[in-house]
């Protein structure tokens, strides 16, 4: 911040007129970073749907082939766009990465981090509350909780020599797994042979199913990744170990949201000539919810209302999904007249 002065001006009366001119740096807002994203499949095409973004007039979709890969412009989207389908995917088995660049009317942007579309939607890593054998070897402190907290440095390892470690993914929106990775403890890759992943809908386990077993002595400081045997969704998901005191130093569960339940009902308020404003109760295990007019998808919104511009010429038929990160619900539809003309005022003179 700085000041400065125009010339001085000495009048006849010798009074002294200066002008002052105060400089300081103003602000320009940037757009935030889309703060929600997902993604599903209709008619084999992905769909993408997002938050709308402050301040944002226009949204850049950016598609590569790998996360680290190079990234080309996939689609322009403007200001009030919160879907897109990426038709030139449409078909294909190959899984994408998607970025979005967020742009201000003053060419300000935002990026956000890439999620990877599978043909499920939008993988991500799964968390809940942690379970598992509870204490550490010797009190030492590396108990089950050490598995899960993003450092390959730290271990578990357990008071007794079977031990498990895993999730309570939650009540609602039992996901799927569909990748699997994990670090052994440094010089104890050993330990690991021989133990299993498991995924059950009770708490004890006694429904588990194996998903992947680690049949040979894995490498040391380097991830391992597998793919589970089942696609069905669980709440449930461990590792464990027959023997080794459950010494590993990371796991990590990546999966996909599952089929949110669909709206009960669809209400729809007319009393606006033009326009028709929709609510429906919340989902518990939605994320979002795609509105829908006439078949054609044409807003994401994170809320259960929305307003929706009719037609005066047709019927009119409205429709929501609930949706999540990987997966849309059933649609709940309901079709309304035309709308009604405007009035019509005579002027008597």
């Amino acid at each position: 911040m700085g000041w400065t002065s125009a010339d001085a001006q000495e009048s006849d009366e010798t009074s002294l007129i200066v002008t002052v001119v105060r400089e300081e740096e103003i602000e320009l807002p940037v757009p935030p970073v889309v703060s929600y994203m997902g993604a599903t499949r209709i008619a084999a095409t992905p769909l993408v749907y997002w938050a709308a973004s402050p301040y944002a007039v226009s949204y850049t979709f950016e598609r590569s082939s790998s996360r680290t890969g190079q990234y080309a412009v996939a689609a322009r989207l403007g200001k009030g766009a919160t879907t897109w389908r990426d038709r030139a995917a449409a078909g294909t088995s190959q899984t994408n990465w998607y970025r979005v660049v967020s742009t201000s009317a003053l060419g300000l942007t935002s990026v956000t981090a890439p999620q990877r579309a599978w043909a499920s939607g939008f993988a991500h890593r799964l968390e809940g509350d942690i379970i598992g054998t509870e204490g550490s070897w010797h009190d030492q402190g590396n108990t089950k909780e050490k598995l899960f907290d993003g450092n390959t440095s730290t271990f578990f390892d357990a008071p007794d020599a079977s031990a498990w470690g895993g999730f309570d993914l939650g009540t609602v929106g039992w996901r799927v797994i569909s990748q699997i990775r994990y670090w052994p403890r440094d010089s104890w890759s050993d330990r690991m042979v021989n133990s299993r992943f498991h995924v059950s809908s009770v708490a004890d386990f006694s429904t588990r199913k194996t998903v992947a077993t680690i049949s040979s002595k894995p490498p040391q400081k380097a991830w391992t990744t597998i793919a589970p045997a089942f696609t069905d969704t669980w709440r449930y998901v461990r590792w464990y170990a027959d023997s080794g005191n459950g010494n590993a130093a990371e796991i990590e569960f990546t999966g996909f949201d599952g089929v949110p339940s669909a709206p009960s009902s669809l209400n729809a308020d007319t009393n606006t000539a033009m326009c028709a404003v929709l609510t429906w109760p919340d989902v518990a295990n939605a994320s979002g919810y795609l509105v829908w007019t006439n078949g054609v998808e044409c807003a994401f919104v994170a809320t259960n209302a929305a307003m929706c511009a009719r037609s005066a010429r047709a019927h009119t038929t409205f429709g929501v999904s609930a949706v999540n990160g990987s997966a849309q619900s059933d649609l709940i539809s309901r079709e309304l007249p035309p709308a009604p003309p405007p009035p019509f005022i005579l002027f008597f003179r």
